[in-house]
């Protein structure tokens, strides 16, 4: 997936259309009650349109044979943005996403040095991306991972691990069968809670969309099942959420006129809990390789809050808010390995302390199983262990 860390001055035309698609379409951010005292986190109260009341509350699922975005809806935060990324009509996947790979294997012994290989990924960026539609001037989003800028190396670096390990086995009796999925962590939708300052109860996230199409969000108490699993497991894993930290700071400010009711939003990986009870219900006897990001730059406000982003003529453009019109952006979240891998032996392991997963960085994780010879260019750097460093391995 391709970041953009530079911040470029967008000009007018950028301007008012990423206000046209993005502000007008978010009237407020109320974070109310659905039951009704008010949780927006000021000592007023802010009553919710009582027309809210008769939305029906759908699931991605239920959105799948849609065309359009829907309306006059209510959705977990997990659901929007599932139905935002994989809708299969008007989802960010389903047609704005495109995988960049290099047509012939890149020479890495052949080129000057790391910059030369920078701009030589630029050229070919370039090259591969589809014109601009003429009409809104919204570019397909062309984006890359490790695999593809630095094939067959990197490919050849996994691959060695998994023989490895497989002949470490004692010679099993069984044949090796190798699942592959992309693009998974990162792009899982997760849900979104907030906790009283004072209680510290949780409370889910629910997206309004009106009939206009505007958005609004508020708070209820937790009922989801997926929510309340997953806030059961971490509660039995050493993770404390930082936004619970500093009580005695918390019931101080509490005091303070329009001090808060709630703590920061918290983006939980809900989804990936459905994932990982997949992985023990069909495939018990599984070994796990998981590589993403840990950390990435721009996100929006919150704990393991995610990266919202589009394209317009070339520029990246970052957004404030999950919010957004649906199949128009990518959201990806980074993903917490340490609390993933105890969440993960809770899971599929019964939470027992003596099965071998390790964590690794992609640096550390490709010192050890990589052909460094293959990708070191002319200077002596080393592109593959100087690009994604903010992704981590893990390894069961």
């Amino acid at each position: 997936m391709l970041l953009s860390h530079s911040k470029l001055a967008f000009n007018s035309t950028i301007r008012y259309w990423w206000r046209h698609l993005i502000q007008s379409s978010i009237i407020s951010r109320k974070l109310t009650s659905a039951t009704g005292s008010s949780t927006i986190g000021l000592l007023d109260e802010i009553p919710i349109n009582p027309e809210y009341s008769t939305y029906k509350r759908y699931n991605a699922s239920q959105l799948a044979n849609r065309t359009t975005p829907p309306k006059c809806v209510q959705m977990l935060v997990r659901d929007f943005i599932d139905d935002s990324l994989y809708n299969p009509n008007y989802g960010y996947f389903s047609k704005q996403a495109i995988i960049f790979s290099p047509e012939k294997e890149i020479e890495f012994n052949k080129i000057k040095d790391n910059l030369e290989f920078m701009n030589l990924v630029a050229k070919m960026y370039k090259q591969h991306e589809v014109p601009l539609d003429v009409t809104n001037k919204v570019s397909r989003q062309v984006w890359h991972t490790s695999t593809e800028l630095f094939k067959p190396w990197y490919g050849y670096a996994i691959a060695k691990y998994v023989v490895t390990e497989y002949k470490l086995s004692g010679s099993p009796s069984h044949d090796l069968i190798i699942y592959e999925l992309g693009a998974v962590l990162d792009n899982f939708a997760h849900d979104l809670i907030r906790y009283d300052c004072i209680s510290e109860k949780p409370y889910q996230a629910v997206v309004i969309i009106d009939d206009k199409g505007d958005f609004e969000e508020i708070y209820e108490p937790v009922t989801d099942p997926l929510i309340m699993r997953y806030l059961a497991l971490r509660s039995r894993t050493l993770y404390k959420t930082p936004v619970l930290q500093n009580r005695f700071f918390r019931q101080l400010r509490n005091k303070l006129p329009f001090s808060p009711n709630m703590t920061s939003p918290e983006f939980i990986p809900t989804k990936e809990l459905l994932f990982l009870e997949i992985l023990k219900d069909y495939f018990p006897q599984h070994r796990l390789i998981i590589s993403d990001f840990y950390k990435l730059p721009d996100t929006i406000r919150g704990i393991d809050a995610p990266v919202v982003q589009t394209r317009y003529e070339d520029t990246m453009v970052p957004c404030s808010t999950f919010m957004v019109s649906p199949g128009w952006f990518d959201i990806f979240f980074p993903t917490n390995f340490e609390l993933l891998r105890d969440i993960y032996r809770l899971v599929c392991h019964s939470g027992t302390a003596e099965e071998n997963i390790r964590i690794l960085s992609q640096r550390d994780f490709l010192k050890r199983y990589a052909d460094l010879e293959r990708t070191k260019t002319k200077s002596g750097e080393n592109p593959m262990l100087m690009y994604y460093e903010n992704v981590k391995f893990l390894l069961s």
